[in-house]
């Protein structure tokens, strides 16, 4: 699991790079608007997916003696579910415009009506990258569907400087993602609703949660929509996808290996809380320092990177970084929850976040803006992580204080380098040229890490070298650094028999 999990982030780090030249470019051919109608039917678009997440792909991951009828099925459903959502697209396409007070919204909706009905004819044999642990594969033909993504969205910017190109892309990224997915896998889906009562009793609380997850993605985009408009919709779109970037997206790849390993585990409580215990470590250990990072450099990355037009979206920028950073540390544990074969508790936790961020956004949009959106999310986000864990822990047979003593170390090495970059930092004037502000990001984007990685790894000696996410990274490091840097990461490990502590 450790090693399909590295390959993974490898792979999506990769993936993720050419998403954010992407954004850079676009972010400086159009205006925060132009982001924002996108982002708001992107909205609606997610919320009528809502209602047909009925984790089909997990129930094939997660069901022993799977037969070739489950897939035809699940093919079968993914079609008919496609279609539903295109219809529903066009009838409610000129309602939504008036709701947003905004024509755009029914032109764009109408042609995510076509990428949705081709998206629900993807292959379904595509799922078995996930199942069989072949992460190489599935991501390397993720990032030719991006690349192909970009080759049609980025020109059409260049040519039409509206929203047409984010619009015309997201279609083509679907399509394109279909076609390959025939590309990428032999297996060759008929018509089937055979096994969909087999396919459905995986649980109603795992659909339940999958649409929570939805709503509380995408409520901040529909809130802004209704309250403040296009620009603010689009910076916070634009400062969300952007957040994401060296948070949420670089621990995706980590817990799509998590699934099918921790699910192996259903039944082993000791080997499953030991492997729940270090994929939370290691998330903490990438997440907390890439979120900190991004909210103290911002002041420079969103002038150097996506222009001068964008400076209102620093503020959206931080709190939104820090809010992913933190609410990553949940997404590992659906894992644990699924292996103990309880979903409906991350259902229940997803619908009390929903239910706070919804007030949230309510009481701050209109007044605040993306801010405030910003700041609903952040602040659910502080909020539901203890909770989270409290309920879980117990379950894993492990005390609460395994949650604070996992996160200490982290926090405070982020604190660290927090503590040295920002006087570097500092909040450049808004005449700071591109040399300037290149320089300033480069030599926190070089000093940063080494002080998070000294940080870290002299806490870890400091707490005489537990057994954890620090420990393991240096055993997959140490036989692939180069043979000089070798024997100083031997050096660090503990010795074989050392007791875990």
């Amino acid at each position: 699991m450790a090693v399909g999990a590295a390959w993974m982030v490898l792979f999506k780090l990769s993936e993720r790079m050419l998403s954010l030249v992407s954004m850079l470019v676009l972010a400086r051919l159009l205006v925060p608007a132009e982001f924002g109608v996108v982002a708001i039917a992107s909205s609606v678009l997610a919320f009528l997916e809502v209602f047909t997440a009925l984790g089909l792909d997990v129930a094939l991951i997660s069901k022993p003696n799977v037969t070739r009828e489950h897939y035809d099925t699940a093919w079968t459903m993914k079609v008919l579910l496609g279609l539903a959502i295109a219809v529903a697209l066009l009838v409610i396409a000129a309602p939504a415009a008036l709701f947003f007070n905004d024509p755009r919204v029914a032109n764009i909706l109408r042609v995510l009506a076509i990428g949705s009905f081709i998206q629900g004819l993807e292959n379904i044999g595509v799922v078995d990258f996930r199942k069989e642990l072949n992460f190489a594969t599935e991501f390397r033909f993720q990032i030719a569907k991006r690349l192909i993504m970009i080759a049609v969205t980025v020109p059409l910017a260049f040519l039409l400087r509206n929203y047409w190109a984010l619009t015309i892309g997201a279609v083509t990224g679907r399509v394109a993602w279909v076609a390959l997915s025939y590309v990428a896998h032999p297996f060759r889906p008929r018509w089937s609703l055979k096994k969909s009562s087999d396919l459905m009793t995986i649980s109603g609380w795992l659909v339940f949660n999958s649409a929570l997850y939805y709503f509380r993605e995408q409520s901040s985009n529909l809130a802004l929509g209704r309250f403040s408009g296009p620009r603010a919709t689009g910076l916070y779109a634009l400062s969300y996808d952007f957040a994401s970037l060296p948070t949420q997206q670089l621990i995706a790849p980590i817990n799509r290996a998590v699934l099918p390993g921790l699910a192996k585990l259903s039944g082993q409580l000791d080997e499953l809380a030991r492997s729940a215990l270090n994929v939370f470590g290691l998330t903490c250990m990438l997440a907390i320092p890439a979120g900190v990072g991004l909210a103290v450099t911002a002041p420079v990355v969103v002038p150097l990177l996506l222009g001068k037009q964008w400076l209102d979206a620093i503020p959206v920028l931080q709190l939104l970084a820090l809010g992913s950073a933190t609410a990553s540390l949940l997404s590992s544990s659906w894992a644990a929850y699924l292996a103990l074969q309880s979903p409906r508790t991350p259902a229940l936790i997803d619908f009390g976040c929903v239910l706070l961020q919804a007030v949230l956004l309510i009481v701050l949009c209109p007044r605040l803006g993306a801010q405030g959106a910003a700041m609903a999310v952040f602040i659910t986000s502080v909020v539901i992580v203890p909770i989270n864990y409290t309920l879980l822990l117990p379950r894993l047979r492990l005390p609460l204080r395994t949650l604070p003593a996992i996160l200490i170390r982290p926090v405070l090495a982020a604190l660290a380098m927090f503590l040295v970059l920002r006087p570097w930092i500092g909040a450049p004037a808004a005449s700071a040229g591109t040399f300037e502000l290149l320089g300033t990001l480069l030599v926190a984007l070089l000093i940063g890490p080494v002080i998070y990685a000294i940080a870290l790894l002299s806490l870890w000696m400091l707490w005489q070298r537990p057994a954890g996410a620090e420990r393991l990274l240096l055993e997959w490091l140490a036989p692939r650094l180069p043979r000089g840097l070798r024997p100083l990461a031997q050096r660090l490990l503990p010795p074989a028999s050392a007791p875990a502590k």
